[in-house]
């Protein structure tokens, strides 16, 4: 069910419980999953609700996880619920995890490194580009300014 918002634009779309859905979505708006997904989703944001899974790639601006996730994330803004169950590689800028989250897999921080101290190292210093990566980085260009002020 597509509702569309006051503007004409898409809204959001409910996949209900009693749906199981083998392929790609795409929408142009919101989706709220709370059925059973295998595939590819790709919205502008995606909610997966406790009682909906997903199981593929997903690419969204927002992704919030109530329920399973399984697969691939590439988002802006991650937020991983406590009664979320997640095994995925997760590409985000922003991350919330919640107490309780259950949460495996791999975590790279997407965020706009270029603006950063750490940025200005020579590419063959360069890590894999990894949060904990780039937080290291960080803290050892602080670490090297702090001496030089001293």
């Amino acid at each position: 069910m597509q509702k569309t918002n006051a503007a004409g634009g898409a809204g959001r779309s409910v996949l209900g419980p009693d749906l199981t859905i083998t392929g790609n979505i795409t929408s142009t708006g919101e989706m709220e999953l709370h059925g059973q997904h295998t595939g590819d989703i790709e919205a502008k944001a995606l909610v997966v609700g406790s009682d909906g899974s997903t199981s593929g790639k997903t690419n969204a601006e927002s992704v919030e996880i109530l329920g399973h996730l399984d697969g691939s994330v590439s988002c802006v803004s991650m937020t991983i619920r406590s009664t979320a169950r997640v095994r995925a590689k997760i590409t985000y800028e922003k991350l919330v995890i919640e107490s309780g989250a259950e949460v495996e897999g791999r975590f790279t921080y997407a965020g706009n490194v270029a603006s950063s101290p750490a940025a200005e190292k020579p590419a063959a210093s360069s890590k894999s580009g990894s949060f904990f990566d780039a937080m290291s980085d960080k803290a050892a260009t602080e670490d090297e300014t702090a001496a030089k002020d001293s």
